[in-house]
This record gives structure tokens, sequence and C-alpha cells, in this order.
């Protein structure tokens, strides 16, 4: 299974709230997530423009 997850930051939608998206991209790469792909981007909500990164996470599902 793929899964598309946007990570939002809170804070605006420059430099710094990029670099806040990016550390806490590392904290799921650190749970070994198996992160096939990832993109930095942004996301309108309610008038303001937040900082965001697309990733597209892959999950193997298996019978217990």
């Amino acid at each position: 299974m793929n899964f598309s997850v946007k990570v939002v930051t809170l804070g605006p939608g420059n430099l710094d709230g990029l670099r806040n998206v990016l550390d806490m991209c590392a904290k799921v790469l650190a749970k070994n997530v198996a992160v096939k792909s990832g993109r930095p981007g942004y996301i309108p909500i309610g008038g303001q423009t937040f900082a965001a990164y697309d990733l597209s996470i892959d999950v193997q599902a298996q019978a217990g």
C-alpha cells in the first residue's frame, strides 16, 4: 500500500517554516518508515499559507 502524507507546520510559509517541516520529516525518517519520495510545498488553510512537505510512504500488509 502507498500513502500520501502531508506534513504541515505551524508558522509562516517561509524558509523558517520549511526548516521546521524538514525537522519533523527527519523524525518520521528516524522511525524507519519506508519513505519513497518527498517534496517541499505549501498549503493554504483559512487564508494563510503554511509550509508543508509531501511524503510518499510504502507499507506492506501481512496476514497475522
